[in-house]
């Protein structure tokens, strides 16, 4: 089995290179190419059409969400983690709603990273469990303001 190839980007480069020491020891995870910026996470994923993307929330040169969603038009078998210093409820949101399969902290141990990369391959979602905490909510929340948006709650009675 071929490893996984992945595309690194962040602003920061000692981040960068902490991230891909870590990757680097893996036999099933492959660097394909480090990025500072929006534009060069771009041109980089249409160069080396990466199987994961880690992507910095905070770039300089642009929004990184609006770079997440043409990667996922470009590339949508690619599967994007955003990471971030900032894990507000917004940002969470916005990163899925982008098309981002998981959003971690920056915080992240080395071995909860690799996990998340490893499940993120197999189609799961990369979320740490507060992160998967508030998704849970805001679902519950969204299908008690729409009656009828969400799935049947058991024991419930439905009115047709």
């Amino acid at each position: 089995m071929n490893p996984a190839k992945v595309l690194i980007v962040d602003a920061h480069i000692l981040f960068r290179h902490g991230v891909r020491d870590v990757i680097a020891r893996q036999q099933d995870l492959e660097i394909v190419g480090e990025a500072a910026s929006c534009k060069e996470a771009l041109l980089l994923a249409r160069a080396s059409h990466p199987d994961l993307i880690l992507m910095d929330l905070c770039l300089s040169d642009g929004n990184s969400l609006d770079t997440v969603y043409a990667i996922k038009q470009e590339l949508p078998e690619a599967k994007v983690i955003v990471l971030t210093v900032h894990d507000e409820d917004v940002n969470l949101f916005k990163a899925i709603k982008s098309g981002a399969e998981g959003f971690l902290s920056k915080s992240v141990r080395a071995k909860i990273l690799l996990e998340s990369l490893r499940a993120a391959m197999r189609g799961e979602v990369a979320l740490s469990r507060r992160m998967a905490t508030k998704v849970l909510h805001e679902y519950a929340r969204l299908a008690r303001a729409k009656p009828g948006d969400g799935p049947p709650v058991a024991g419930s009675k439905q009115i047709h």
